[in-house]
């Protein structure tokens, strides 16, 4: 319904101004006809480069002095043939059709501007699962590419942590991993420093964890963070969900190659050992 507004609004905008372009061609003076396309022009652009408050401003500014001239031009031919109905029509014309430019112009802009913000919007729920809400492994490596960049530089060494959950039984139903696998992503995102740690979606049913600049006291240390998110969290059975959480720890060193290769090799389930 909004939809079918929109356009029904946009549409009878552009019908209206077509009929006052008509009247502009037949009722305004061909020696004038190239100033006030030119005014059009610069509102069109002044509406696109700044707010609407500055062009509307701007617009104002500008029927002022159109009619200013139209009041100078009568003063001037007061003893002449001089029509002012004809002025006064003028004068209409052109307001009203600057007045719907600024419209369209100002329509226009907002459409193009969310656009953009829903591009922007887009391409930020690209780089996280949308069903767990961590990152997605192809952003979690750019992002760890980065980290690895700047522990090497600071010659810091840091932690992986490969969370792993497989499908349970409780209050005799079963529960999919991936109810469980947000769940254990929601406690680790809220045990981490948000700052400097980050949390990935390897597959199905496992996350990693690469914490920088900490050691097995610190990896431990967000563990027990985990389980006691999970522990405070009402109407589940603690028990049952941390019997069927497996975490190994794994230390990392700086070479970002080499964890990449160890996590592609992860991914295809391969048994790997850390040799950073």
């Amino acid at each position: 319904m909004k939809k079918n507004l929109m356009y029904l609004n946009f549409l009878l905008i552009t019908f209206v101004q077509f009929i006052f372009f008509y009247l502009f061609l037949n009722f305004i003076p061909n020696i004038l006809k190239l100033y006030f396309f030119g005014f059009f022009a610069v509102l069109i652009v002044f509406t696109y480069l700044y707010d609407n408050l500055k062009s509307f401003t701007f617009l104002i500014a500008g029927m002022l002095a159109i009619g200013f001239y139209y009041v100078l031009i009568a003063w001037i031919r007061i003893s002449s043939n001089f029509s002012q109905l004809n002025s006064i029509i003028q004068q209409l014309i052109v307001a009203f059709l600057g007045i719907l430019i600024w419209i369209e112009s100002v329509y226009l802009k907002k459409i193009i501007d969310n656009n953009i913000e829903l591009e922007k919007k887009i391409k930020e729920l690209e780089k996280y699962n949308p069903e767990i809400g961590v990152l997605t492994l192809a952003e979690f490596l750019d992002k760890a590419e980065v980290i690895f960049t700047a522990m090497k530089r600071r010659k810091e060494n840091g932690q992986l942590l490969v969370v792993s959950v497989r499908k349970f039984d409780i209050n005799n139903k079963s529960k999919t991993s991936k109810t469980i696998l947000k769940l254990v992503g929601e406690a680790i995102i809220k045990s981490i420093r948000k700052q400097f740690d980050i949390v990935g979606y390897l597959n199905e049913n496992t996350l990693i964890v690469l914490l920088q600049n900490t050691d097995l006291a610190g990896s431990e240390l967000v563990v027990k963070r985990t389980k006691d998110y999970i522990a405070n969290i009402s109407n589940i059975n603690y028990e049952a969900i941390v019997d069927n959480i497996k975490i190994e720890i794994e230390e990392v060193g700086n070479d970002f190659a080499e964890f990449k290769k160890f996590i592609e090799n992860l991914q295809q389930g391969e048994e790997v050992y850390a040799t950073f």
